[in-house]
């Protein structure tokens, strides 16, 4: 007669850290994918995308794998609407954001076609034990920007026209008032 030993271990809390974990990771890809704006997650150090949302491939017109192989200086003119080097303006912007910072802030980012896009951004660090990565939040403010230049245009003109209307009416008063 041979003996068997039989060992059994409760493997219940482990299943439920798996499930915990999946779920954890669905919840941060919903978070994402559904985010009204372009996202992208950015590492510092490799200096490339490690993540992207549809919204991000949108915006700049590239596939994810293309998307994934750029960096946001690829994405953008060789210099920025104040007239600094974009890489410059870059890193000074991702260090901030590696300090703890939240910088908010525009940026002319260019797509695929060439066109160049006003952009408000957002960065912050995300939390990591392996690699120095940034979260950007992007938004396309091309259009509410050139409304705002209209909207400026039509409000210096009409001060010119009440400008106008009263040396109008100083004319058709006569000589000698006021």
């Amino acid at each position: 007669m041979s003996a068997a030993i039989i060992i059994a271990r409760d493997i219940t809390d482990s299943k439920r850290g798996q499930f915990a974990l999946a779920e954890s990771e669905a919840r941060f890809r919903t978070l994402v994918e559904y985010a009204p704006e372009a996202i992208v997650v950015f590492d510092v150090d490799c200096c490339a995308f490690v993540e992207v949302n549809q919204n991000a491939c949108a915006l700049f017109g590239l596939s994810r794998e293309d998307l994934l192989l750029s960096n946001p200086i690829e994405l953008s003119p060789q210099t920025q609407s104040d007239g600094r080097p974009s890489d410059q303006a870059a890193w000074e912007y991702l260090s901030a954001a590696l300090a703890g910072e939240v910088p908010r802030f525009e940026w002319l980012h260019r797509t695929a076609a060439g066109a160049d896009l006003q952009c408000e951004v957002r960065l912050v660090k995300m939390p990591s034990t392996e690699n120095r990565l940034v979260r950007g939040s992007i938004t396309d403010v091309t259009q509410q920007r050139r409304l705002e230049q209209q909207i400026r245009q039509w409000q210096k003109m009409d001060a010119l026209g009440q400008h106008r209307s009263r040396l109008q009416q100083r004319v058709d008063d006569g000589p000698g008032i006021r």
